[in-house]
């Protein structure tokens, strides 16, 4: 986590003063005294409502900014890729000739454009990420039994991390986006997975998710890998698990089949997630990060902080890539790799010290 904020803030503190090493060090110092000093200690129940509080000044401000910054004059153009896949659409035109502000095509799934399809018609994407951090500190309140020092940590390193603030003022989403497959695991946790409803409900969840970015399926590739290493499901309803997540993901493309079919066979959103990132090749990379990655998780529980690990380790070898290629400036500064790709981990991160903390605290009520 702290590794991510320092990128961010290397890059976007530079532009305003020369100390920008100094203050970086700095906030990441106060960052660990927080956590190491606070993370043992229970807070206060007058402590825990002001928590509360704070998060909803923080909503507002977030809101607030909104109105006072130019989407159209940041280097960021997710908002447009959306805009663009529906005013194309809406135009009779195939979505996935669409062309951002900055000449990029829409790279995600279907499923990724539909949510945001509400927030487009009512003319404001920068809801999403706010909602998006609104329903993780929602999970993470209902996972709490008792306020405690990590709770306090997780609270103000999103409100005062640059990550969160960019991905608003950007109308970025990776972290929205990647909330509902926190949920997932924290479904899977929870749930008899031998039941049949569980594992339809499960699996049909799982194609939808799946349709909105296909990095996601290195996390589903985990969740499968754990299940069968650890007798969790028998290989039988694995497979039939996968064809259920698989059928429904195909179900979310088959309208643009239908309509476009020679248009989709020309360009879709595999041939663009899979060319203008990196280099095809470096998917297998991915998947055996993935596969390895899964062999060291012990217990469910543990799923949150290796996926974290996982897309961690999957973005730094795309970001070691454009390194190696452009060099460290040209790749950080001059955002040639797009390094908030690295907040696919966090979500991950913020919830396992979480689930330390729980653990505690339950032991501590028994």
């Amino acid at each position: 986590m702290l590794i991510i904020n320092i990128l961010f803030l290397i890059k976007y503190i530079q532009r305003a003063t020369r100390f920008y090493i100094w203050i970086s060090l700095l906030l990441t110092l106060i960052y660990l005294a927080i956590y190491l000093i606070f993370y043992k200690k229970i807070i206060p129940k007058k402590t825990g409502i002001f928590i509360k509080v704070a998060s909803f000044t923080f909503f507002g401000l977030l809101i607030f900014a909104l109105n006072y910054i130019d989407v159209e004059k940041l280097n960021v153009d997710r908002w447009s890729v959306i805009t663009s896949f529906w005013h194309t659409l809406n135009s009779g035109i195939y979505p996935y000739f669409a062309r951002s502000n900055m000449g990029n095509p829409p790279g995600p799934m279907p499923v990724y454009f539909v949510i945001a399809y509400p927030f487009y018609l009512f003319g404001e994407l920068g809801l999403i990420p706010i909602l998006g951090f609104a329903a993780f500190l929602f999970i993470v309140y209902k996972k709490c039994n008792v306020f405690d020092g990590r709770l306090l940590f997780i609270v103000f390193f999103m409100m005062t991390s640059p990550i969160f603030l960019w991905e608003t003022l950007t109308r970025s989403n990776i972290f929205a986006y990647t909330v509902p497959i926190l949920i997932l695991l924290i479904f899977f946790n929870k749930s008899d997975m031998n039941r049949w409803v569980n594992l339809l409900l499960i699996s049909v969840y799982t194609g939808m998710v799946l349709s909105t970015r296909n990095i996601y399926i290195l996390s589903v590739l985990i969740f499968y890998l754990y299940a069968y290493r650890k007798d969790i499901l028998p290989v039988s309803k694995i497979l039939i698990s996968v064809i259920i997540v698989f059928t429904v993901f195909a179900f979310t493309l088959l309208p643009l089949v239908i309509l476009f079919p020679a248009e989709f066979l020309n360009i879709n959103p595999f041939v663009i997630q899979s060319t203008f990132l990196i280099p095809p090749g470096y998917i297998f990379v991915f998947v055996i990060i993935a596969s390895l990655i899964s062999i060291l998780i012990k217990s469910r529980s543990e799923l949150f902080f290796y996926n974290g690990l996982m897309y961690f380790l999957t973005i730094a070898v795309y970001f070691l890539y454009h390194v190696v290629n452009s060099g460290f400036y040209t790749a950080l500064i001059a955002s040639k790799a797009d390094i908030s790709y690295f907040i696919f981990c966090l979500p991950f991160f913020m919830y396992s010290i979480l689930i330390g903390n729980s653990e505690n605290n339950n032991h501590l009520n028994h």
